[in-house]
């Protein structure tokens, strides 16, 4: 029989002393005991791994007990753990013990749906990960029972980074964190190149200041200023019944008295574009109203829409922020986000410097593509050794091929597309573009300067003052490996004159 008691007493030692040190990890809530298991819920940012949020629960094990999964699987439940990664510290109930649990425990693990979730751990692993002092023998332990390394990889492939992924940016995050306090900022950017992870880093950096409460909303699928308003009244006031948007305001206002309220508002375009016009007008000119009253301030994230919103003396956007366009990342950030996670999980990397090199070259230092090839490395290796071969082999799969023209674009028009086609690069000037472009019947100086424009935003191009080049510069390269280019341009202008 288990001393309820005196087991969580054992168990929030542990879990609060030389483990805690050990791997890194921020305990959130305790897990009130269940049928022999205690259970801690942590947050563990220097572990590389996909779950960094995640539960540790202590298991009384007794080999006489017909399913001890059962009450593990209803822990995790009450855990309220939002995937099934969890570590299980299996702790003997009897000194008459086998001394075998923990293997016990691992081969019902390895039998059932949670195999690759489920990390079972003895007193030899607490010894080892306390006596090692780093989240590597974690890892390392990870792996020794048997769970895939492309199961674990921290590298995302679609949707925000996760805190402990994000890298770069400081430029960015400092400007709007310094000067947020007296004006509004607009984040510019083609799809996939970081926004939302952009404004996510922001709000967790602000609620960390005691000067600012800062809510975060996804707009993507808000298409007209009512359902804003909705959830600005849900997830900012608390009050689903408020209706007004200078009400929600002040009872966001009033929950956090003397702070400043800034609300960050991601994947704006659709919503700007959308809805039932005069409604959607009179809601932001009143969200400036708000700002000019010091009452909020604002951070939106969008592109093409936004950016031409701001650009609008009509608009109330029109020198409503400041705005700010995200690119590719910095060479020292492409390096953190391909050597932090690899040398935890005890990755080689033959001729580092050159390795890195090649990924910035093949990559253009675009945040997505550089998660995807590193992502695409965990996942076809084969021993835990790198060199440039699989980096020559990835840019020679027609899947990152693919994977790179369809993120340079983003959401650009056919015309933008056709106007990235017809150029070869590495530069060009406007009037070369003007030329090639009437090679296929298609004219409009005015149209073609718009269209460079858009490409400019999304990042595919850059401008000296005098020529374009492609900023993502194996697009070219690319888009010519897996097209026809004269029925694909053809196509292009027959989509373009629809």
């Amino acid at each position: 029989m288990v001393d309820a008691a005196r087991f969580v007493e054992l168990a929030g030692t542990l879990v609060h002393g030389l483990l805690r040190q050990a791997i890194g990890y921020r305990v959130e809530y305790e897990v009130p005991y269940f049928q022999g298991i205690a259970g801690y819920m942590v947050e563990a940012p220097l572990l590389w791994i996909r779950h960094s949020r995640f539960p540790i629960f202590f298991v009384a094990y007794d080999q006489h007990r017909p399913d001890v999964l059962s009450p593990v699987i209803a822990q995790l439940q009450n855990a309220r753990a939002s995937e099934h990664f969890a570590l299980l510290v299996v702790i003997p109930t009897s000194d008459s013990g086998t001394g075998n649990e923990a293997q016990e425990l691992r081969h019902l693990v390895a039998g059932s749906v949670y195999r690759c979730d489920f990390v079972v751990l003895d007193r030899h692993h607490l010894s080892s990960i306390i006596g090692s002092g780093s989240a590597q023998r974690l890892v390392e332990i990870i792996l020794e029972q048997g769970i895939e390394l492309s199961s674990i990889s921290p590298y995302a492939v679609r949707g925000p980074v996760s805190d402990r992924m994000f890298f770069g940016r400081e430029r960015e995050i400092k400007s709007i964190a310094q000067a947020i306090r007296t004006g509004d900022y607009a984040v510019l950017g083609g799809r996939r190149i970081g926004k939302s992870s952009t404004l996510l880093k922001l709000a967790r950096l602000l609620n960390n200041d005691p000067r600012y409460h800062a809510v975060y909303l996804n707009c993507e699928d808000k298409f007209c200023a009512s359902e804003l308003t909705d959830a600005l009244a849900r997830d900012l006031a608390g009050n689903p019944e408020l209706v007004g948007l200078r009400d929600i305001i002040a009872a966001g206002r009033r929950a956090v008295p003397n702070k400043q309220l800034v609300l960050l508002l991601d994947e704006i375009d659709e919503l700007l574009a959308g809805g039932d016009g005069e409604s959607n007008v009179r809601f932001f000119k009143t969200l400036r109203s708000l700002s000019h009253e010091d009452a909020c301030r604002f951070v939106f994230s969008g592109s093409r829409t936004l950016h031409q919103r701001l650009n609008d003396p009509q608009s109330p956007f029109f020198n409503f922020c400041d705005h700010l366009h995200l690119g590719p990342l910095e060479e020292k950030s492409v390096a953190e986000i391909v050597t932090k996670p690899m040398r935890q999980f005890g990755i080689q990397i033959d001729d580092e410097e050159r390795f890195i090199d090649e990924v910035i070259r093949i990559t253009s230092s675009h945040p997505c593509v550089v998660q995807w090839v590193c992502n695409r490395l965990i996942g076809r290796m084969t021993t835990r050794r790198l060199c440039l071969g699989d980096l020559n082999a990835i840019s020679a799969d027609p899947e990152y091929l693919r994977e790179y023209v369809t993120t340079s674009w983003g959401d650009a028009s056919p015309f933008e597309k056709l106007i990235s086609a017809v150029m070869q690069g590495p530069g060009f000037t406007r009037a070369e573009a003007n030329q090639a472009l009437a090679a296929y019947g298609v004219s409009g100086p005015q149209r073609i300067s718009a269209g460079l424009d858009m490409l400019r935003l999304y990042s595919l191009l850059d401008f000296d003052g005098n020529r374009y080049f492609f900023r993502l510069a194996q697009f070219p390269r690319a888009l010519r490996s897996l097209e026809d280019m004269e029925s694909f341009v053809r196509s292009l202008v027959t989509q373009t004159e629809a």
